[in-house]
C-alpha cells in the first residue's frame, strides 16, 4: 500500500515558524548591549513547541496516517502542539502530564480532543515520563507511536532547520550571544548546531532553574532531573541559572515596560539576558520567548504579574 504524503500545505502546518524577533533593549541595563527575543507565541499552538511537534509528527506520519495514536509525556506546550496537529491532521493523541500543570493547558487539551492522563505533581515531569513508558509497556489493542520528545532527534532537527536559520536571517550581522532555557534541550541544541556552522563566533548560553522546585514550566533543574538524551552539553559555551522570583519579576517588566504579556520562561530568559548584559562591554543577545501569558492565568505567576501591574498601572490608568 502506497504511503500517504504528509500534508505540508495544511493551514496549521504552514503557519508554524517565521515568528518575529522583537527588540527588548528597553530592559537592558547596558545601552551598549542589544537584547532581542523570538516571539514564539505567534505559532498557531501558541508556543515554540509547535516546531518540534511538527517535525516529530512528520517523521511518524507513515504510522499516524494509518491510524496510530501519538503518545508522549509533556509539561504542557509540546502536548498542546501535538493535540493541535492531531485535530488538524486527523490523528489521535494521548498525553501524560503532571497534575499541577495550569488549568488553561488542561482545557486546551480538551479543546483539541486529546486524551489526558494526569500523574502525581510531586513526581514532576520525570514521573509523567515514567507513567507514559509504563503504559507503553502494556499490551495495546491499537497501533501507537511513542513520540518521546526528550530523545527524539526530530526535536533538535526542527530548530536546526527553522529556529536557527530564522535567527540568523533576522538578527543582522552583530549577533554575539544566543541564550535559551533547557527543557528537552531541543531548542538549545538544534539552534546552537545551526549557529555553529553559520555564525561560529556566537556564544551559546544555556539556562536552567536555580531551584529544584521552581516556577518555569517546561524547564529542567538538571541536578535533580533526568538529563534529556537530545541535550548536547558540548554546544554550550556557558551555563547560567535563573531564580523564580527574578523570572517572574522580569515577566512583569516585559508587560509594564514593553507591553508583552508572556509566560514565566520568557521572563527567565530575559532576566538572564539582562544579567549577562550588565557584565559585557557591548553585545547583541538573542533569546527565546517560548509562550504567552494566556495559559498561565490560573497560576501564582499570573497573580505576581497582575499585582505588579496594579502597582505600576501605566500612563493611561
Amino acid at each position: 500500500m502506497a504511503e500517504v504524503a504528509f500534508p505540508e500545505h495544511a493551514p496549521v502546518v504552514r503557519l508554524i515558524g517565521e515568528t518575529p524577533l522583537v527588540d527588548l533593549s528597553a530592559l537592558s541595563p547596558n545601552p551598549a548591549v542589544t537584547i532581542q527575543g523570538k516571539l514564539e507565541q505567534r505559532n498557531p499552538g501558541g508556543s515554540i513547541k509547535d516546531r518540534p511537534a511538527l517535525y516529530i509528527a512528520r517523521a511518524a506520519w507513515p504510522e499516524l496516517a494509518r491510524g496510530a495514536t501519538l503518545v508522549d509525556a509533556t509539561s504542557g506546550n509540546t502536548g498542546i502542539a501535538y493535540a493541535l496537529l492531531g485535530r488538524a491532521l486527523g490523528f489521535p493523541v494521548h498525553l501524560f502530564m503532571p497534575e499541577n500543570a495550569s488549568e488553561e493547558r488542561k482545557r486546551t487539551f480538551q479543546l483539541y480532543g486529546a486524551r489526558l492522563t494526569l500523574t502525581p505533581a510531586e513526581e514532576g515531569q520525570d514521573g509523567a515520563i515514567e507513567a507514559c513508558q509504563a503504559y507503553l509497556a502494556e499490551d495495546q489493542d491499537a497501533p501507537i507511536v511513542y513520540a518521546d520528545q526528550y530523545s527524539n532527534e526530530a526535536n533538535p532537527l526542527a530548530h536546526e532547520r527553522t529556529t536557527g536559520p530564522e535567527i540568523d536571517a533576522q538578527s543582522g550581522a552583530g549577533l554575539t550571544h544566543f541564550v535559551a532555557g533547557i527543557g528537552t534541550g531541543g531548542t538549545l541544541t538544534g539552534t546552537a548546531r545551526y549557529l555553529a556552522k553559520h555564525r561560529p563566533g556566537v556564544q551559546i548560553v544555556g539556562l536552567q532553574p536555580a531551584e529544584p522546585l521552581h516556577g518555569m514550566e517546561g524547564w529542567k533543574h538538571l541536578a535533580t532531573n533526568k538529563v534529556p538524551a537530545i541535550l548536547d552539553p558540548s554546544v554550550m559555551d556557558e551555563e547560567r541559572t535563573v531564580g523564580t522570583l527574578a523570572a517572574w519579576d522580569t515577566g512583569a517588566r516585559l508587560l509594564t515596560e514593553v507591553g508583552l504579556a508572556l509566560g514565566p520562561s520568557a521572563g527567565a530568559a530575559v532576566a538572564a539576558c539582562c544579567e549577562l548584559a550588565s557584565e559585557l562591554e557591548e553585545g547583541h543577545l538573542v533569546t527565546i520567548l517560548p509562550d504567552g501569558f494566556e495559559r498561565y492565568q490560573s497560576t501564582r505567576y499570573a497573580e505576581h504579574v497582575l499585582e505588579t501591574v496594579q502597582t505600576h498601572p501605566g500612563a493611561d490608568a
